[in-house]
C-alpha cells in the first residue's frame, strides 16, 4: 500500500506524466540504460495561448522530472509544430533550469523544425545546395548551443503547425 501511495505521490497530475512514468516503469528493469525517450514539450495546443518560453521549459523539465528515472540517457524532444526559434528557444531555456534535476541529456530529434529553413533555402535545386547546406548549419549549431543553454530566447520565426496534419 506504502509503494503505491509513493507511485502516486511521485506522478504528475496530468496524464502525460502518468502515462510516461507507466510505460517507463514497464520497460525499465530492460531499456531504460539505452533508451532515448522522444516526447513532446508540455505547451498549450496550438491555437490556445501559450505559455511564456522559461514557464513551457520549467514545466516540461518539472513533469519529467517526476516521471523519468535517471537511469534513461537522454531525451529528444519533437518540435510539434513551432517556429525552428521557438522550438530552439524552449531547448536553450530546458538547458538553463538549475532548481530541477536533469540527470538526463535533453536535445532534439530531427524534424521539422531543424530542417525547415534549409529545405527552404534548397527548395529541391542544384544551385540552391549551397544554400541549404548553409541555413542548416545555423539551425545545427543554434540547436548544439541549446543542448548547452546557451542561445536566444526571444523567438520569432512562422509556426509549422499544420492543421490536421496527417504522416
Amino acid at each position: 500500500m506504502r509503494t503505491e501511495a509513493r507511485r502516486r505521490s511521485l506522478c504528475v497530475i496530468v496524464p502525460f506524466a502518468h502515462s510516461l512514468r507507466t510505460q517507463i516503469l514497464t520497460h525499465a528493469r530492460s531499456f531504460a540504460f539505452h533508451s532515448l525517450l522522444k516526447p513532446n514539450m508540455v505547451l498549450a495546443g496550438a491555437q490556445a495561448d501559450q505559455a511564456d518560453i522559461r514557464g513551457a521549459a520549467f514545466l516540461t523539465v518539472r513533469a519529467l522530472s517526476r516521471a523519468v528515472p535517471p537511469a534513461v540517457p537522454g531525451i529528444v524532444f519533437l518540435s510539434g509544430g513551432q517556429s525552428e526559434e521557438t522550438a530552439t528557444a524552449h531547448l536553450t531555456a530546458m538547458n538553463q533550469i538549475e532548481d530541477i534535476q536533469r540527470p538526463w541529456a535533453l536535445s532534439f530529434s530531427f524534424g521539422r523544425a531543424l530542417q525547415a529553413s534549409a529545405l527552404k533555402a534548397w527548395g529541391g535545386k542544384a544551385e540552391n545546395v549551397k544554400a541549404g547546406q548553409d541555413a542548416f548549419m545555423v539551425r545545427a549549431k543554434a540547436n548544439g548551443d541549446a543542448t548547452r543553454g546557451v542561445g536566444d530566447l526571444t523567438a520569432a520565426g512562422e509556426s509549422l503547425y499544420v492543421k490536421d496534419y496527417k504522416y
